[in-house]
């Protein structure tokens, strides 16, 4: 599939992309801490790949912004209060299976926020265990089969922006959920309204190429009926001068047949 075809990814104009991953957290408590793995280099559901750590392409998982005002929300809902505390830190770490991972560790609710303490508590019991990052990617490549087919991108080094915490970790309108994100984000939001300035501009010249078309459709076809008429007219004036040889014709032979009566009569 064509990243342009996909809902969970919007293309930035200096090639980069700003993408949402569901995915379900495996949350644990460590004296009472909860601690949550977030990402693993596994191909999700669109045959994509993110690779965690330092790699000889990208820096992998960029974590400073995050970890300097870490933000967590439910259902990617920015204008809801940020739901984490300070502390909650994001971090790669080894994991036996997927060699790395990226984890929240801890994860912090703010206890002054009552929705913070339910959703808390709910992670805590289990009830909630899915969640999605959103992330802005620099470098990436796509993935391609056997017969150069597209079947994925492979992320090599992404800034995380925000985790959410949700029921499920899709979100059925993701893209309305990313401009909704990207608010909070001046220069990624300046990006982004550049590249659709840049689309409703292609879009515009389009529009006007299509009605040049057609206006010069029109014109052909009124100069048709111009030439049309004018050879109606032509047509007309022909029929006008025959019928007026008709009618002079006529008029002579009545003038010749009263002659001819005259001079009869003169006899």
């Amino acid at each position: 599939m064509d990243v342009k075809e996909r809902n969970d990814i919007i293309e930035l104009e200096d090639g980069g992309c700003l993408v949402q991953k569901a995915a379900s957290a495996t949350v644990q408590e460590s004296e009472g801490t909860i601690v949550a793995m977030v990402s693993t280099p596994s191909v999700d559901s669109y045959g994509d790949v993110i690779v965690q750590g330092k790699n000889e392409n990208g820096a992998g998982w960029v974590l400073d912004r995050f970890n300097g005002a870490p933000v967590m929300l439910w259902s990617h809902n920015m204008f809801q209060p940020n739901l984490a505390a300070p502390g909650t830190t994001a971090k790669v770490l080894p994991h036996e299976q997927f060699g790395e991972a990226l984890y929240l560790d801890p994860v912090l609710f703010d206890p002054g926020d009552e929705f913070a303490v339910e959703l808390e508590g709910k992670i805590r019991r289990g009830v909630i265990v899915e969640n999605s990052v959103g992330f802005v990617s620099r470098k990436h490549e796509y993935i391609r089969d056997e017969n150069d087919r597209i079947t994925g991108l492979r992320f090599f080094e992404q800034e995380l922006l925000e985790l959410s915490w949700a029921n499920r970790g899709a979100n059925p309108d993701t893209t309305t959920m990313f401009r909704s994100m990207i608010s909070n984000y001046p220069d990624i939001a300046k990006q982004v309204s550049s590249a659709d300035n840049q689309r409703a501009a292609e879009e515009k010249a389009e529009l006007l190429d299509a009605i040049r078309q057609v206006t010069d459709r029109v014109r052909t076809l009124e100069q048709l009926v111009t030439d049309q008429a004018a050879n109606i007219k032509g047509l007309t004036g022909e029929l006008a001068s025959a019928q007026a040889r008709a009618v002079l014709h006529a008029k002579k032979e009545q003038e010749d047949q009263i002659d001819a009566l005259l001079r009869a009569l003169g006899k």
